[in-house]
């Protein structure tokens, strides 16, 4: 407003856009973007003669324009590394879902990130918890165990659970029935 309002000097305006630039800058090197020479172009021409022949709009336009390329930019690069993320926590889960220690702090300190990311990031993908996650995985070899006549409390263990309850939750949550059922429905 200031600025299209001539209400402050062109000295101070001029001030005002390079530190707006060397702001786009910033986040172009934080954000391990490439590409700030249009940015450094525009910087340059805010010398004494371009400034005082172009019009404030003009910065203010090229600065907006600017704003939404890197605003576009990083988001791009944060979606394509929450995709490669999520693709190294599939395949540690694949590698350790049967352990009865893998807890979703466990995850996160593996990967450097906390357990709220990791939630959200079940959440957004899978459309599932962590938790409904691993265990859908586990039962899933239960019932091959079962179907073998493996005891419930083996299978449980074998399965990655700490106790006999949570699994009997677990795969009554999944499949519809307890495995004693699941076992006598598919004889």
């Amino acid at each position: 407003e200031n600025c299209l309002h001539k209400e402050l000097t062109p000295e101070m305006m001029r001030f005002f856009f390079y530190d707006l630039y060397c702001s786009i800058i910033k986040a172009i090197e934080e954000s391990n973007l490439k590409n700030s020479d249009s940015i450094i172009q525009s910087m340059k021409e805010l010398d004494a003669q371009n400034f005082a022949l172009k019009e404030m709009s003009f910065f203010l336009l090229d600065i907006k324009a600017k704003v939404i390329t890197v605003c576009k930019a990083v988001n791009t690069h944060r979606s394509n590394r929450s995709i490669k993320l999520k693709t190294k926590i599939i395949d540690y889960l694949e590698h350790n879902y049967l352990d009865s220690q893998l807890s979703l702090e466990r995850i996160a300190d593996e990967f450097s990130i906390t357990p709220q990311y990791i939630s959200r990031l079940f959440k957004e993908h899978f459309n599932m918890s962590y938790v409904d996650y691993v265990n859908d995985k586990r039962v899933k070899i239960a019932k091959k165990y079962l179907l073998d006549n493996e005891k419930v409390k083996d299978t449980a263990a074998k399965c990655g659970f700490n106790n006999t309850g949570t699994f009997i939750n677990a795969f009554k949550k999944h499949t519809g029935f307890t495995p004693g059922e699941y076992r006598a429905a598919n004889k």
